[in-house]
């Protein structure tokens, strides 16, 4: 194998495809937990027909995500893309692709909607999300599918709340979500999805200039106001929020699920002592590691991670599973553990980059199981032929639908 690739361009990489499908919902693709083992740092092909290092361990995918020497800007060459169809927009929409110091300006500009005291504020409206939907459900009697009446209802009705939009667009979120989330997504059909979404969210922006809303829609256009942010910018930011924070939330909320359904002895013990629950989330989070090959890093200089010597303009990708099952840094990595307390998984990323929305995210995970093991706890798998249908295609993992009954 070659350890010193050459602007992304390296060669031996002994026939390691990147992404790899996953066949256990919880835990890795097998070949990153073989490669992780194999090596901190190895070579693989990307079905873009780039190549690039994918970083594996918990030590070095923390070092590379913190090192101010790798740049997030996908308009960089080489910078590593995972799936055919992706058309990069420029960095400066996006914070995701912004390097300091602009990130730093902008994700400033974004933060008062995501703290910890805009959140408690939320709790109200979480709260009567979260039962509304459950209310709802529980309305119709069963079998219902969970993943689609409820986990992905709750962060849709969450994401309108935030930006301050009316919950009539929320179907449309939802589907377009599905369709610029899947790696099987062709990529006419990925194109098309991407611009109706923006299309949708241009329209909700232009008519918040004249009439703005509390919500992050309403936060961005007072630094329009300002000329502290084009309206390009405010498109790509939104654009950003929802994919990044639907699709993760409801399917860790269904997946959640399952386990406490495999487990009853577990879901006994969180039901009486709901104390538990974010102890039990957070390990939940860490398990699902749901999104994989998404975090694509170019070298803006050389350096070593893992052994490796990695020259300026190699493109990296970061995992997430991988390091979160690392032995080397998790004991009993395979285990739900609610007394683990760890928040340091990588699932919300780390460095200047880590996820703007966690707190939310886990407020309203902290709710939804919450009312869904109190209010429902007879709740089990419905008798069907299939009544669970896992997604292992997609850069989100997670469920297609899971069928219940109480």
């Amino acid at each position: 194998m070659t350890t010193e690739p050459t602007s992304g361009t390296a060669s031996g990489t002994d026939g390691r495809w990147f992404p790899q499908l996953r066949h256990d919902p919880f835990r890795p693709p097998a070949d990153y937990e073989f490669w992780r083992e194999e090596a901190p740092v190895v070579e693989a092909e990307l079905h873009s027909d780039q190549r690039a290092w994918v970083v594996l361990r918990y030590d070095e995918v923390r070092q590379t995500l913190e090192h101010p020497g790798i740049s997030v800007d996908a308009e960089r060459p080489h910078y590593p893309k995972v799936r055919e169809g992706v058309t990069s927009r420029a960095s400066d929409t996006m914070l995701r692709h912004m390097d300091a110091p602009m990130h730093g300006k902008y994700r400033r500009m974004m933060t008062r909607q995501f703290t910890a005291k805009r959140v408690s504020e939320l709790q109200p409206e979480l709260l009567r999300i979260v039962t509304d939907t459950i209310d709802a459900v529980l309305a119709t009697g069963g079998p219902v599918d969970l993943h689609q009446e409820i986990s992905l209802r709750i962060p849709t009705a969450v994401i309108c709340a935030l930006l301050g939009v009316d919950y009539s667009i929320s179907g449309d979120i939802q589907r377009l979500s599905a369709i610029t989330t899947s790696s099987a997504t062709p990529a006419d059909e990925l194109k098309a999805g991407t611009q109706e979404m923006y299309a949708l969210l241009d329209d909700e922006i232009n008519a918040q200039y004249e009439n703005p809303r509390d919500g992050l829609i309403g936060t961005l256009i007072e630094e329009f106001r300002k000329g502290e942010i084009e309206h390009r910018q405010i498109l790509g930011q939104i654009y950003m929020t929802i994919v990044a924070g639907h699709e993760t939330t409801a399917n860790t909320i269904s997946m959640g699920m399952l386990q406490l359904i495999a487990d009853p002895e577990l879901r006994k013990r969180v039901t009486a002592d709901t104390s538990l629950i974010p102890g039990m989330v957070e390990d939940m989070i860490r398990m699902h590691s749901l999104v994989d090959g998404t975090l694509s890093r170019v070298a803006k200089e050389d350096m070593v991670i893992g052994g490796r010597e990695i020259k300026a303009g190699d493109g990296l990708i970061v995992t997430i599973s991988a390091p979160n099952f690392d032995p080397r840094r998790w004991t009993n990595p395979y285990e739900l553990d609610i007394d683990r307390n760890d928040r340091k998984h990588i699932s919300f990323g780390a460095g200047p980059h880590a996820c703007l929305g966690q707190n939310l995210a886990r407020a309203e995970l902290y709710l939804a199981f919450e009312q869904l093991l109190t209010r429902i706890p007879t709740l089990r798998l419905a008798d069907a032929a299939e009544p669970v249908i896992m997604q292992n295609d997609g850069f989100v993992y997670g469920v297609r639908s899971v069928l219940i009954d109480w």
